[in-house]
């Protein structure tokens, strides 16, 4: 038990942050006090909260990336139940992006391009997804929707990948 130096009420010590810096190993204030004065401190001065997660973010980057990267990998199934879980309950947004890539596909799509061409590079996908039972994906070699370079939707721009590849390529053309 733990007296709280703000509102002083006599409280369990895991109510209490960890501090290493003092004698009990917990900070002063209990964490409920803690939130509090933060959430007066941010509303007092909400660029300089933005700032400081704007920094945090540029220093630990890397590591954050690594570190997500780690978790999808030892929990896979996790992962896909809970990006299954989000396309269900935002289902909304699922099919607004659908329908903005289906967009930028046909702006990105020029009359001269040859159609049937088209249609067979995605055919040959299809097929050799049968065949082989790991999923194949037609790709754009330059993206539609790039950084810095956007493509054509035209059949010089395709290949077919498998859905893993494709998948951890993402928009990028190097």
């Amino acid at each position: 038990m733990k007296s709280c130096s703000k509102c002083k009420l006599l409280k369990q010590l895991s109510e209490f942050s960890p501090d290493k810096r003092t004698a009990t190993g917990c900070q002063s204030r209990c964490k409920v006090c803690m939130a509090t004065h933060r959430r007066i401190k941010h509303l007092e001065n909400p660029e300089h909260y933005r700032k400081l997660v704007a920094e945090s973010v540029k220093r630990h980057y890397e590591k954050k990336l690594a570190s997500n990267q780690q978790y999808r990998q030892n929990n896979s199934e996790k992962v896909k139940l809970w990006k299954q879980k989000d396309r269900e309950i935002n289902r909304v947004r699922v099919l607004v992006d659908c329908a903005f890539r289906r967009a930028k596909k046909i702006q990105r799509t020029p009359h001269w391009a040859n159609k049937q061409h088209i249609h067979e590079y995605y055919e040959t996908a299809q097929g050799l997804s049968m065949m082989t039972g790991e999923w194949h994906h037609v790709d754009h070699i330059v993206p539609l929707l790039g950084k810095n370079v956007c493509g054509l939707h035209v059949e010089h721009n395709l290949q077919v990948i498998t859905a893993k590849k494709n998948l951890k390529k993402g928009n990028v053309y190097d």
